[in-house]
């Protein structure tokens, strides 16, 4: 297991980024834990979130010329890989995603990670024990979503 922090800072000119940097580090992992802290400085307000991960099998490493080693990632997931009707719910999710952390007045990514979300729309899931079979949703995560996502699965 390794631990890996982010700081996603609030400001309208950061948010975004810091959200995608840290959508796309956990894109290849396999997300064991999440804990997140609202910090307030003078200068600047920012989610802390520590993430517990492993690797995903898909991760490899590369010999550089200098002999150092770092992770080339290969995508686990693309829009090709999607069936037409698969990108409909993973669109349809992240909507959902999007009016959650609106409404809790919170970042996107407390509420799922776009890995999550593109496995609910490519397992079919239908019902909530199915959502137990989603790496990222324990039973804190069903129980405060598991009711909404069903209602949003089962209308289309």
């Amino acid at each position: 297991m390794k631990v890996k922090t982010f700081h996603i800072r609030l400001s309208k000119e950061h948010l975004a980024n810091d959200e995608n940097a840290m959508n796309d580090f956990l894109s290849d992992k396999q997300t064991i834990n999440t804990f997140a802290d609202l910090v307030k400085t003078e200068k600047i307000n920012y989610w802390s979130i520590v993430v517990a991960f492993t690797e995903k099998a898909n991760t490899h490493k590369v010999e550089e010329s200098s002999n150092e080693t770092l992770n080339e990632k290969v995508p686990s997931f693309s829009d090709s890989e999607l069936s037409e009707s698969e990108l409909f719910i993973y669109n349809k999710l992240k909507d959902w995603r999007s009016e959650q952390a609106k409404n809790e007045g919170v970042s996107h990514f407390l509420i799922a990670h776009n890995r999550e979300l593109i496995d609910i729309a490519k397992q079919n899931i239908r019902n909530i024990t199915d959502l137990k079979h989603i790496k990222g949703f324990g039973e804190k995560k069903i129980a405060k979503y598991g009711i909404s996502l069903m209602e949003l699965l089962n209308s289309f």
